[in-house]
Order: structure tokens, then C-alpha cells, then sequence
């Protein structure tokens, strides 16, 4: 099994509920995901605000494995504009397409180093989990 932890980082404003509620699918989900050796998944999500902008580019970025610690780790930034501009059901879409994402891309990664995983199995059911959270 791995573990997957979230981490939320808000500059300031308007706190996205259904954040929340994708972080716990997420953080529920490492438990079922088998990964030989064990790892630790953690993925940030860095949303600007009137106080803080990350200057992070849209999406996901930043990706980093540290083989020693036994830990990768991804980054996804909602830019303060694409806040502003954005409906509350483009902002659900582009978390779960963007979680989807990060993961994918840190489960390539982890294919590269030669750990043993199903990539396709890990993210079907993932997609499943996040059919839960109710689109409008």
C-alpha cells in the first residue's frame, strides 16, 4: 500500500469547498493503491489569493522524487486569475482532472525507478472515487 497526502496551501480568499471533499477521496484512496516498495505520495495544491500568489504555473508542476526518503511528490496551482474567471463547476472539473493528472504523472515516474505498480487499475478507480463528488 501507499500513502497519498494532500496539502492545501490558500493565499488568501475564497476557500474551495469541494476541495476538501476531493482531498479526503485522495487521502482515503492511498490505502488502495498498491505500489512494491511502499511510498509516499504527497501532492500540494497551492491556490493564489489577494494576500499570497505562488506564481506557480496553472496546473501540475514541480514534480520530485526523493528516492532516499522513499517520496514523490507533485504540485498543482490554481492561478489567482483562473480563480477569478472560473464558475464553481469549471474549478470541480480541473481539481479532479489536475489530481488525476499529478498522479499519473508521479506513477510514470515511479514506472521509471522500476517499482511495481498497475497505473491503468490505480487510475480507473480513482476515477470511479471521484464520480462520487457531484458535478451540476
Amino acid at each position: 500500500m501507499a500513502k497519498l497526502t494532500i496539502f492545501t496551501k490558500y493565499g488568501g480568499g475564497p476557500i474551495i469547498p469541494y476541495e476538501s471533499d476531493i482531498s479526503k477521496i485522495l487521502n482515503d484512496f492511498g490505502d488502495k493503491m498498491v505500489i512494491s516498495p511502499n511510498i509516499q505520495l504527497h501532492i500540494e495544491c497551492r491556490i493564489d489569493g489577494d494576500i499570497i500568489k505562488y506564481n506557480d504555473p496553472l496546473g501540475c508542476s514541480n514534480m520530485r522524487f526523493m528516492k532516499k526518503k522513499n517520496i514523490i511528490a507533485n504540485t498543482i496551482a490554481i492561478t489567482y486569475d483562473f480563480l477569478k474567471e472560473s464558475n464553481e463547476e469549471t474549478l470541480k472539473v480541473f481539481l479532479k482532472e489536475n489530481f488525476v493528472l499529478a498522479i499519473s504523472q508521479m506513477l510514470d515516474r515511479l514506472k521509471k525507478e522500476k517499482y511495481i505498480l498497475d497505473k491503468d487499475s490505480i487510475l480507473n478507480v480513482l476515477k470511479k472515487e471521484f464520480e462520487s463528488i457531484n458535478t451540476k
